[in-house]
């Protein structure tokens, strides 16, 4: 069972390329731009690893990873 992924960036080019390599390795990803969209996942959705942009608007990398880290 392929291990499942989130990537949290704001730009475009950035989430496509690392999509790509985590693909390449068989590896199921989601890619979201929005850091509030992406709090509200973790908490419906089981990932096995988190990629996170240190600058996203709205909630920046470091809240955001607070909130993961306070998730079921």
């Amino acid at each position: 069972m392929p291990l499942n992924v989130l990537i949290v960036h704001k730009e475009l080019g950035d989430r496509k390329l690392i999509e790509g390599v985590l693909r390449s390795f068989g590896l199921r990803v989601q890619a979201i731009a929005d850091s509030t969209q992406a709090a509200s996942l973790v908490k419906k959705k089981k990932f096995d690893g988190i990629f996170l942009d240190a600058e996203l608007p709205k909630l920046d990398g470091l809240e955001l990873a607070r909130r993961i880290r306070s998730s079921p």
